[in-house]
């Protein structure tokens, strides 16, 4: 089953990772009951998607960080004495 889940990573990503995902989730399923089996497939299909769409935990969706927007009030000046 993992084999076919792998098949929803990019291709590079696939070719890159694939070999390294594939173990690890051996090793953590070999003696895991059926829940835990189906937790790590929704894991790691879930990771699928993030891949496919550009998402990660570094970036924004949209791979850019949102600018900040200038504010049209007047900066206020330290207090006496503050820098």
């Amino acid at each position: 089953m993992i084999e076919r889940l792998l098949l929803l990573y990019p291709r590079r990503y696939r070719s890159e990772y694939g070999e390294e995902i594939l173990a690890v989730h051996r090793e953590a399923t070999a003696q895991a009951p059926p829940l835990d089996r189906f937790r790590e497939a929704a894991d790691i299909t879930a990771h699928a998607a993030r891949m496919r769409l550009g998402v990660d935990s570094a970036s924004p969706p949209d791979g850019s960080w949102p600018t900040p927007r200038r504010s049209s009030w007047p900066r206020r000046r330290p207090a006496a004495g503050c820098t």
